[in-house]
């Protein structure tokens, strides 16, 4: 179903929030599909039974696997070449309104990255 979606970033390491996406999207039970408004990389949102996958397509891509109670793992590929992180999800809420996911990416021990992201739907016509 096409459904406007409005994307909202939250970086809480750099204490930084930014809408990365207001516009349209196709979403499917537990999937969602939409481009990101600036850089024009497209996003696929998974939901299944084991956690929530993040894929983004665009000149630097990346898929996050997030594991319920486990540890999962961040794949950046890049022009420059590929980077492999861990991560940990904290938080997800799957609602027919608005998704949510609060995560984190490690390097090693160190923590190199903490997100918390919110994807708010309405249905169109």
């Amino acid at each position: 179903m096409r459904v406007h979606v409005c994307f909202v970033q939250n970086d809480v390491l750099n204490h930084e929030i930014k809408t990365a996406a207001d516009g349209i999207g196709l979403l499917n039970e537990d999937h969602l599909l939409y481009l990101e408004d600036d850089k024009k990389a497209k996003h696929k949102i998974t939901f299944t039974s084991e956690g929530v996958i993040l894929e983004r397509i665009a000149e630097v891509s990346s898929r996050t696997v997030l594991r319920y109670g486990e540890q999962g793992e961040c794949a950046v590929d890049s022009p420059y070449g590929a980077m492999h992180f861990t991560a940990q999800l904290q938080f997800s809420e799957k609602r027919d309104s608005h998704w949510k996911v609060h995560y984190s990416i490690f390097s090693e021990e160190e923590k190199v990255s903490e997100m918390e992201l919110e994807w708010k739907f309405e249905k169109l016509a």
